[in-house]
This record gives C-alpha cells, sequence and structure tokens, in this order.
C-alpha cells in the first residue's frame, strides 16, 4: 500500500531497502488461533487477509492521527477498496509420476496466485479521534474499535466464499497459464534498468515525481500466504542468491 507513496516515474524499476520484523506465536497462542478459526468456520488462510488488514489500518491512522497525512489522502485511503494476493498451491493437481521424479525440483512451477478485493479499510470518526485520544494504543484505534468480532468473522467469510469460487472455476488452470506470463516482459525490462542504474550508467529521461498519491491505480493492500503449502515456492539457495546479488 506503500507509505508514504511517494512515487516518481523511475519507482518500479527501483529494488527497495528490505526491513523485517519477525514475530513468533507459542504454541499455546498458535492452537487458540486454530481453535477460534474452527468454532467460527473460517480457516487461518482466510482470516490473514483481515489480519494484515487491521495492522496496516492501525498504521495510517497513526500516521494521520500525527499529522503525517493530510485530510485529502486520509479522506482517499478510507474509501478505497483494499487488494490483497497470496500463493496458492497447485502441486495436489500436477501429475503425480512427473512430481515424484524431479518436478518438485521446479521453481514455483506448482504455484499460481490468488487475488482479491475485499471491503475498504474500518477506520474511526475524527471526533472519535478527538474524545478518544486517552484511550489510543500505540498511537492507533484498538483493534474492537476497529472491528468488531462479528464483521471480522463477517469479512473472513467473503474471503473465503470468493477463493472457494476461483478454485472452483472451470478455467482455473487457464486463468493461471495466462496471468504468470504478462509479468515477465515487465520483470525483465525493470532489472535491466536497475542493472544499469546499479552500474552508473544512465536513465533513458531525467526522473520526474508522480504529483498525486490519489489515483485510480490498484494498490495492493496487503499480502501474505497460508492458502494452501508455499513452504518450497522459493528454495533457500534462490533466495541466499538474490540476497548476494541486491548486496
Amino acid at each position: 500500500m506503500s507509505i508514504p507513496r511517494k512515487l516518481t516515474t523511475y519507482t518500479p524499476f527501483r529494488v527497495p531497502r528490505p526491513k523485517r520484523l519477525t514475530t513468533t506465536f507459542t504454541e499455546e497462542e498458535s492452537a487458540l488461533a486454530i481453535t477460534n478459526c474452527r468454532k467460527h468456520g473460517i480457516t487461518f488462510g482466510t482470516a490473514l487477509p483481515i489480519l494484515g488488514q487491521l495492522g496496516s489500518t492501525r498504521l495510517l491512522h497513526r500516521r494521520y492521527i500525527r499529522g503525517e497525512i493530510g485530510k485529502e489522502e486520509w479522506e482517499w485511503r478510507r474509501i478505497q477498496p483494499c487488494n490483497t494476493r497470496g500463493p496458492i498451491d497447485y502441486r495436489r493437481y500436477l501429475d503425480k509420476d512427473w512430481y515424484a521424479n524431479g518436478g518438485s525440483e521446479v521453481v514455483v512451477l506448482g504455484i499460481s496466485y490468488f487475488f482479491h478485493t475485499h471491503f475498504f479499510m474500518p477506520s474511526v470518526s475524527d471526533e472519535w479521534i478527538a474524545h478518544n485520544r486517552n484511550v489510543l494504543e500505540d498511537d492507533a484505534p484498538p483493534f474492537s474499535t476497529l472491528l468488531s468480532q462479528g464483521r471480522f468473522v463477517l469479512r473472513s467469510n467473503t474471503i473465503k466464499r470468493q477463493f472457494k469460487e476461483f478454485l472452483t472455476h472451470p478455467l482455473l488452470f487457464e486463468i493461471a497459464s495466462a496471468r504468470l506470463p504478462t509479468g515477465q516482459p515487465f520483470r525483465r525490462q525493470a532489472g535491466r534498468l536497475w542493472m544499469r542504474i546499479h552500474e552508473g550508467g544512465e536513465l533513458d529521461e531525467p526522473e520526474k515525481h508522480v504529483p498525486s498519491v490519489l489515483t485510480d491505480d490498484i494498490i495492493y493492500h496487503n499480502g501474505g500466504s497460508s492458502m494452501g503449502n508455499a513452504s518450497i515456492i522459493s528454495p533457500l539457495i534462490f533466495r541466499i542468491l538474490a540476497d548476494n546479488v541486491l548486496e
């Protein structure tokens, strides 16, 4: 969702600096989360997009309350639908003999992606902020204020329904076959331009700032996994090579 979303004509061709914050749940916390999901008839994979939306929503509230986001941008962000994507495991659909005899070593071949759009971000009014600054948690409204348990389950069930409809679509494999190659030319172009910049080469034209963050382009609010077994979507050796190149 790009914070603070300062864009230029060369933003798509720059490798961002990754920042990672890792949190580990205890076995008891994990078991409780799975138990509660089962209790409400949802899976963790369908709850994850809503959890991600709540997290980024609180980040936006925090920036708005601190004055780091203007009123116009805030009102625009509040009404935007939230887009999420994540990998789906297609391996169970592949030829089992081929998969057992070396097919599992083919990188990313058994993975496609699930793209879905869900509700606008939950938010509180300016009046609520003015009267409840004393109950803010980490300078943002509490989770329970932003979204009740009932609304959380409703949104998770919406994701669950979309996911089921996608997997049962009669053109499931055709969709994957048509979608994946479309990004290859752009990635190749971006990679070549990045290499030129990295080696001190000149740009084709001067870099220009994109004047407004309020556009009609699709912005992915967050991304995640757990829509299937994605444990070997990116083997460790490829991650190591990528990290070495970026350094």
